[in-house]
């Protein structure tokens, strides 16, 4: 008897220590969603750069939470543009020079992370959208 229940609490522990775990994964890219919806003025520009993060370091994370917040993805695809692949006035060239680099690597890896997960027809259209978005862009340069 004593045994069997060692074995259901350590079940439950087990269990509820995965469910705090996928909790806690979802609470930054939640975060960023809700203020990608409350955003106003240039908040776009901060929030823009995170999604991207986001997407490259977790693909499957990123784009099941987005398939739960689609007007989120969709106009973050939009602005895709301007509130990541703008590089506004920079001190000196070369910093204009090394942040374009950084940015055609991060196209780059966004590029890769949409494909890997675009076999999944759970977020085909998704990453329709995004590869489709991200194959047209382009760095740039305002100063």
């Amino acid at each position: 008897m004593f045994k069997i229940a060692v074995i259901v609490v350590y079940i439950f522990l087990i269990h509820s220590y995965s469910f705090a775990q996928d909790s806690i994964v979802d609470l930054p890219l939640d975060s960023l969603i809700r203020k990608w919806e409350g955003r106003d003025g240039a908040m776009f520009q901060e929030i823009g750069p995170e999604f991207c993060a986001q997407l490259v370091s977790n693909p499957q994370h990123f784009f099941k939470t987005m398939k739960r917040n689609p007007e989120s993805f969709f106009s973050w695809v939009k602005s895709l543009q301007s509130s990541s692949f703008t590089i506004y006035y920079f001190a000196s060239k070369q910093d204009s020079i090394n942040k374009g680099d950084r940015l055609k690597n991060l196209r780059k890896n966004m590029l890769s992370s949409s494909t890997m997960i675009d076999k999944d027809s759970t977020y085909k259209e998704m990453t329709g959208k995004l590869i489709e978005a991200l194959q047209g862009m382009k760095i740039r340069y305002i100063d």
